[in-house]
């Protein structure tokens, strides 16, 4: 930790890479995570302990996600049905962007580490991929995960529901 580095909040994945002098692996969404081909996310239990993380957390995001997972159908309507894992690894989310509802599309590459656990959040039980999606869109969105860091409450919920 550098006392001097003005906010480590802005730094992305591979500054953080380089920073902290860790080996960070791009890992496909369905070799992190104990899913059966062509499992329907939306029908896997969406349960707020099962949500976790490892050593950066976006602590206003797991907060967040974990009240909306006790009201599931919150968090069914921001995934399409067609987010589902799939032979080309691509996914889509619903985020409320400046109020209107858009599909973001992502890929399935998960920053890891070496031992193929997500960096960010990620599921306690390894079953489910819904937290991991949606924080992945929103880091779209910020153009960094680390950048989820500053983003308060409102907002996120906001994002997350189209209401503040």
């Amino acid at each position: 930790y550098n006392p001097y580095y003005n906010s480590v909040t802005e730094i992305g994945v591979n500054e953080l890479k380089d920073y902290l002098k860790i080996v960070i692996h791009w890992r496909p969404l369905n070799e992190i995570i104990l899913i059966k081909k062509n499992n329907n996310i939306l029908e896997l239990e969406i349960n707020p302990g099962d949500i976790t993380y490892k050593f950066r957390c976006n602590y206003n995001y797991i907060s967040v996600i974990s009240h909306l997972a006790e009201y599931p159908n919150l968090i069914r309507r921001l995934l399409t049905p067609d987010s589902f894992v799939n032979n080309f690894n691509i996914y889509s989310v619903k985020l409320y962007i400046n109020g209107t509802l858009k599909d973001v599309v992502v890929d399935g590459l998960i920053p890891c580490f070496t031992n193929l656990q997500p960096l960010y959040t990620y599921s306690n039980s390894g079953k489910y991929t819904w937290a991991i999606l949606i924080e992945k869109a929103l880091a779209k969105v910020f153009k960094s995960y680390d950048k989820i860091r500053n983003k308060s409450v409102k907002l996120l919920y906001k994002m997350l529901t189209g209401y503040s």
